[in-house]
């Protein structure tokens, strides 16, 4: 037995600490295919593309003495990629020639700093003192609701979109449109 375990001990050594992968997808695919093909695997225009990626600055890394860092264009594209398709992790590892904890590690990257960076822009209004806050949570109590900060709700409102953009705003009820939500509070006041 003891032959066996020194055996099997020494076929188990390895040559690399990585793994060749390949990175078609992203360094030639994407770079080389129009506009339509970039918008349909990343549910942007490469302008809007681009001004997220200089919004994200915070997900950029940078080159160590072991290995070159992934570039920030690549790491917001694996992450909305991730988020826009149903795809498994494994599958965008392989396209994008990464690991697929890479590929979980940017997306919770990407989302954290998404959150940071266009929290202020968008959602700094929302009532975040406590007085207020307290004040919703009393208004639902009193209705029977104990911990409810809010009621949400959205409708489909009608949209002619432009031709090149139609596809975007196609819903499953079959007409175009865009989704409005609302966030009342307990006297049915927007918040």
């Amino acid at each position: 037995m003891h032959k066996l375990v020194s055996a099997c001990a020494s076929n188990a050594t390895r040559s690399v600490w990585t793994k060749i992968r390949g990175h078609k997808f992203w360094e030639v695919d994407c770079q080389m295919n129009s506009d339509a093909f970039f918008k349909s695997n990343f549910r942007m225009k490469r302008k809007s593309f681009k001004k997220l990626c200089d919004m994200l600055k915070g997900l950029e890394r940078k080159n160590t003495n072991y290995r070159k860092a992934i570039t920030l264009e690549k790491r917001v594209a694996i992450a909305l990629y991730a988020l826009g398709s149903s795809a498994e992790y494994r599958t965008i590892a392989n396209m994008f020639g990464i690991g697929k904890s890479t590929v979980c590690t940017i997306l919770i990257e990407f989302c954290h700093e998404l959150w940071r960076c266009l929290w202020p822009l968008y959602l700094n209004k929302f009532p975040m003192n406590e007085i207020q806050l307290r004040e919703y949570l009393n208004g639902f109590e009193s209705l029977g609701f104990p911990q409810v900060l809010g009621a949400i709700d959205g409708c489909h409102i009608e949209v002619h979109p432009p031709a090149e953009d139609a596809v975007d705003y196609h819903n499953y009820k079959g007409w175009y449109s865009m989704v409005l939500l609302a966030l009342v509070d307990a006297r049915q006041v927007f918040t």
